[in-house]
């Protein structure tokens, strides 16, 4: 883990509400050995990844609906896959 003298860790000030501090701290109270620090380092990675992933499937939702005005809805493959599993063409 990173020390406060680590030229790549940012000190800021963080303030909680009460009920999420207490939440917080009973978790940690709980075990686990963990500082308040580590957790809430965890937990920032955790949703900032959370955001990115969510971002990545919006912009890609987007690309597949420009993708579909500029080709127009694909045709179903299920009957084309299923007579290649049958041992037929699909264009007899």
């Amino acid at each position: 883990m990173p020390t406060a003298t680590d030229p790549d860790v940012r000190q800021f000030t963080v303030r909680f509400p009460a009920a999420v501090w207490a939440s917080l701290s009973r978790e940690l109270d709980t075990g686990g050995g963990q500082s308040m620090n580590d957790v809430i380092v965890e937990m920032v990675g955790a949703e900032v990844a959370r955001r990115r992933r969510q971002r990545v499937l919006e912009e890609l939702a987007a690309q597949r609906a420009d993708l579909a005005r500029q080709t127009g809805a694909a045709e179903d493959s299920t009957p084309y896959i299923r007579s290649l599993r049958e041992g037929r063409r699909g264009d007899e």
